[in-house]
This record gives structure tokens, sequence and C-alpha cells, in this order.
């Protein structure tokens, strides 16, 4: 997959990142119910694209976000942590990577992801 093909899936990563943040499931994780996200290959519709993106090392970070993600607001119970971070730095991270996957696009923001990611691991 070259770099603008991955490119072309910075608004399907995006609406799947802003669809979980403008779930109600932030403002109360103890209350019970599925957030009902779509997953990123339901909005690619597309099984190859899917399989070529995840065969990326650019695509495998973003599906190690995503998945999780997913999961977590789909669950019947959000858990206390995802991608063990708690839920306040998760929705900062989130945030982070909208913003930076629409400033510099998903193949340059991986390494700053990455350093955000780890500072938010840092803090206590």
């Amino acid at each position: 997959m070259t770099s603008e093909e991955i490119e072309a899936l910075a608004p399907s990563v995006v609406t799947v990142l802003r669809d979980a943040l403008r779930s109600r499931r932030w403002e109360d994780p103890d209350y019970p119910g599925s957030a009902h996200l779509k997953e990123l290959s339901d909005h690619l519709r597309n099984a190859e694209i899917y399989s070529n993106f995840r065969a990326t090392a650019t695509g495998a970070y973003f599906l190690w976000i995503l998945e999780p993600l997913q999961e977590a607001m789909n669950d019947d119970w959000l858990p206390n942590e995802i991608f063990g971070l708690s839920l306040p730095k998760a929705r900062a991270f989130i945030i982070c990577a909208v913003n930076e996957i629409e400033t510099q696009g998903l193949v340059h923001s991986v390494n700053k992801l990455r350093t955000e990611y780890l500072k938010l691991c840092k803090q206590s």
C-alpha cells in the first residue's frame, strides 16, 4: 500500500475516532450500554483495503488504537482503561490523534502520537 493509499483512509480513521469522542459513555463510564461505534472495516466497505492497511506499519499502529477503543466503547461496561491509559488520558490521546491526523496525515503522525502516548503513560 502506498503512502497516498494510506492517506486516503485518513478521513475514515478520523470518523471512527470522532464518533468515539462524541459518545456519551465518557460522561458516565459506569452507565451500561454499547456506544454502537462502527468499525473501520465498516467505513471502508472493502476487506482487501482493510487487510492491506493492517499489513503496513502505519495501519498496524492505528488499528492498535482503533480496535481496543471500539471494543471498549461497544462493550456493555466501559473498562477503567483503554490501551493502558485511564479514561481521561485515553480521551486526551484520542483528541491528540484526531488533531495530528488532520494536520499531518496518518503516516507522519505516528511518531508524534507514540511520543504523546509515552508522555501520558508516565504522568501520574
